[in-house]
């Protein structure tokens, strides 16, 4: 196990296990982590990460690639996985405002993710921190990845760089990206730092899939003055806003997928949402985002239905800072199935309505996605489509005029 900790890291000498396999003996092992949540209570994640710690020593790998594994599975399937999700995040959430009311003033955040989505989630929990007056570092990590396109990778880790530099104070962060080889290096924040996911980033364990709840919580308990600096505006990407002559329009994000075609919108449902935002704003244009291969594949579907006047963003803006420029300028969003450029109207008090599954995001209450949701949002959960047969029933989502 890792010893070497900042002085965050409280470590109890005590014999919790002794074990000789004849390979690996655990004498006095130390239960390492940030420490103690207020009140002075040891985490259950600080004892379930020396745990894991401790199968994964197993000799042979016998507990990387067979307990550890078995263990997930079973915990996955336990009931009440919706209170879990969101207490692991309120746990998190408490660490973080008790980092910053002891006197903590710098934070590093690790983000290892390649999506686009997760990347704008990510730098709200770093916004927030900047809010709160912690300078903050943000680290894009940078792995190599043969399971994924190269040149898609490639682009994203070039935008990302750019896009965290966009959308962070710079005076109060600094934006940077690493290798898993200096994963040691950005860990030793030193006594008035501390790390966002501390158990995660040490292990380089990605924690992305936590990020929304986290971010839910945070903002649920702060002042307005605090969520008016996290949450994107339109001034945000003003810099990246092509020419563009319509001042009244709809943004109407629409995905496309060349490997998955379940994931974009059908026949049925790109009618049906037209005729729905027709009839709610007839007097504005609509405009369809969506990348070069999707604006081609929408514009083909469109005349087949024989609907006139569509707009699509790749006759404006040809990369994703531009798209959602072109998004946060609008006077609403609306996506059925989306993707992950949804994350920063989602990030925002500007009117919209998402029709769309969720992941492990877990409402904040039964009547809001969001903590900070208002009247003029919508957010209606449907199932993935890998777990759907008949789609038709997902069409009872879209409404049908505006008055629905």
């Amino acid at each position: 196990m890792d010893r070497a900790r900042d002085d965050r890291i409280q470590t109890t000498n005590r014999r919790v296990l002794v074990v000789d396999l004849g390979v690996v003996n655990f004498g006095e092992l130390p239960i390492v982590g940030r420490g103690r949540e207020p009140g002075g209570r040891t985490q259950v994640r600080t004892i379930r990460r020396w745990l894991r710690d401790v199968l994964l020593r197993l000799p042979g790998g016998f507990g990387e690639r067979v307990v550890v594994p078995r263990i997930r599975r079973i915990y996955e399937r336990l009931p009440l996985a919706n209170w879990r999700l969101k207490r692991y995040a309120a746990s998190e959430g408490r660490l973080i405002l008790s980092e910053l009311a002891y006197g903590k003033n710098q934070c590093t955040i690790v983000y290892d993710g390649v999506s686009y989505g997760s990347l704008v989630l990510t730098l709200c929990i770093a916004r927030f921190m900047i809010a709160k007056g912690c300078m903050t570092h943000f680290v894009l990590m940078h792995h190599e990845r043969t399971d994924l396109d190269p040149v898609a990778t490639n682009d994203f880790y070039r935008d990302s760089q750019l896009i965290a530099r966009r959308l962070l104070c710079l005076e109060s962060g600094l934006v940077s990206r690493k290798t898993p080889d200096d994963l040691a290096a950005v860990c030793d924040v030193g006594a008035n730092g501390f790390l966002v996911f501390d158990d995660y980033t040490r292990s380089g364990r990605p924690w992305g899939t936590a990020t929304f709840n986290l971010l839910n919580w945070l903002m649920a308990k702060s002042p307005p003055r605090v969520q008016d600096k996290v949450l994107y505006t339109f001034a945000d990407f003003s810099k990246s806003m092509p020419e563009f002559r319509y001042d009244q329009y709809v943004a109407w994000h629409c995905r496309f997928s060349t490997i998955d075609e379940g994931r974009q919108t059908n026949t049925e449902e790109f009618w049906k949402s037209y005729t729905y935002l027709q009839s709610r704003f007839p007097d504005h244009r609509l405009l369809v985002i969506s990348d070069q291969h999707g604006c081609g594949h929408y514009a083909k579907l469109s005349k087949s239905l024989g609907i006139d006047g569509l707009l699509f963003s790749r006759d404006y803006s040809t990369e994703f800072m531009g798209d959602v420029a072109l998004i946060m300028r609008s006077e609403f969003f609306y996506t059925f199935r989306g993707g992950g450029i949804g994350s920063v109207p989602l990030c925002s008090t500007m009117p919209y309505i998402f029709i769309q599954p969720v992941a492990e995001e877990v409402s904040w209450e039964r009547k809001r996605f969001t903590s900070w949701q208002n009247e003029s949002q919508d957010y209606v959960k449907i199932q993935k489509h890998q777990f759907v047969t008949d789609r038709t029933q997902d069409l009872a989502m879209i409404p049908e005029n505006e008055k629905s």
